[in-house]
């Protein structure tokens, strides 16, 4: 039976649109759509972001993911995607402990991706309700950090120099946008206190050796599935070289905000926290100066992802600029506090 539990009307448009869609992707398995129950994981629906995915469960028992991406609208950039997360599941060695979801099937004109089901919870959800211990999470930050450590080691892995150019350009750019005005930010003073930080700190890391590993592209915790004895890493976007604290920061970083206390005056990732990821994670040491530059970097691409008037922002981005703006006030104005 083809039905999902709960109906909030504010995403109809996206589920109608993947129910829609469903039975053309489940007869390509030559198998009935009938035969499947539809539950949401999660969705995410924003101006310019519509993505839906599902849990699929076969009356045998049998259980998969679905994912549906409504907006944008670009049948190329999903096929890339599908295509990247499945070269990683290609390259990631096989253990019990550490996976990469096993991609199934593309459908890229419906812009939907099948994906075998990965029991347990994403760690977002399992830090939040099953885990608010403080050592118990730094536990869960280490086997993220070892995660990533197999995932950057299964590919490309070269020793590099760091180049800063390309952040300081793009901020330097990004602050003249907002001097006029074809982009605005929230708490804008803060904002350009952290461009002004990262300029300030750059010449401490122009051509430090670090690695350069293949991106996961979007590594927040959420996109780590835990049952208690795997952790598997789902929604790899990316195939580009880059510097290893790309992936590192944006997790960190999103980890902090949420489950931390605010750090130090003139830090953004708290000592003991470095210290339970780098415990996992070793291709590089928790004094990479590219990793510690990056976290500042970090923090300002979050910012940028939140829309400057409140009307604006989802619950989601609402609690991310109110979980940020103390990480960023330590961080960039350590005198100020």
């Amino acid at each position: 039976m083809n039905t999902f539990q709960n109906n909030p009307k504010e995403i109809m448009s996206l589920r109608e649109s993947l129910v829609l869609r469903w039975p053309e992707v489940v007869h390509r398995l030559n198998m009935d759509p009938d035969d499947w129950k539809l539950e949401e994981v999660s969705h995410r629906e924003e101006a310019r972001v519509a993505r839906i995915v599902v849990r699929a469960t076969r009356e045998n028992g049998t259980r998969l993911t679905l994912k549906h991406e409504l907006r944008p609208w670009d049948s190329d950039q999903f096929s890339h995607q599908y295509a990247c997360h499945n070269a990683a599941f290609a390259a990631y060695p096989k253990s019990d402990e550490f996976a990469v979801s096993r991609p199934i099937l593309l459908d890229a004109d419906q812009q939907c991706a099948l994906f075998e089901y990965a029991e347990g919870k994403n760690l977002k959800d399992h830090l939040t309700f099953l885990c608010n211990n403080p050592d118990a999470q730094l536990k869960l930050v280490e086997a993220a950090g070892r995660w990533l450590d197999i995932f950057h080691r299964s590919r490309i892995t070269e020793k590099r120099r760091y180049n800063v150019s390309w952040s300081l350009n793009r901020f330097g750019t990004i602050r003249c946008d907002l001097g006029d005005g074809r982009i605005e930010v929230p708490a804008r003073a803060l904002f350009l206190d952290g461009i002004s930080k990262i300029e300030k700190i750059a010449k401490d890391v122009t051509d430090v050796e670090t690695y350069g590993c293949v991106q996961h592209g979007d590594f927040h915790i959420g996109n780590l599935i835990w049952d208690g004895t795997c952790m598997t890493g789902i929604d790899i976007s990316a195939k580009h070289v880059a510097p290893v604290g790309y992936d590192i920061c944006q997790f960190l970083v999103d980890f902090v905000r949420r489950f931390w206390k605010a750090p130090e005056a003139g830090q953004v990732i708290p000592p003991e926290v470095l210290d339970a990821f780098f415990a996992g994670y070793t291709l590089v040491g928790k004094d990479d100066p590219s990793v510690w530059f990056l976290s500042f970097v970090q923090v300002l691409e979050s910012w940028l992802q939140i829309p400057k008037n409140q009307t604006d922002r989802t619950k989601a981005k609402q609690l991310s600029i109110k979980q940020l703006r103390p990480i960023a006030k330590r961080a960039f104005c350590p005198t100020s506090i």
